[in-house]
């Protein structure tokens, strides 16, 4: 992953889709906790 964000530009279309992947990363680990604690 951090290759995919020091490829990524500054500009804010990049931030905002940054923000996006790491928002959907959050969630997905957040699931996957929930899911091993079954």
């Amino acid at each position: 992953m951090a290759v995919v964000k020091e490829c990524a530009g500054s500009t804010p279309d990049d931030r905002l889709i940054w923000s996006v992947i790491e928002q959907l990363n959050g969630e997905l680990a957040e699931g996957d906790k929930l899911f091993k604690r079954r």
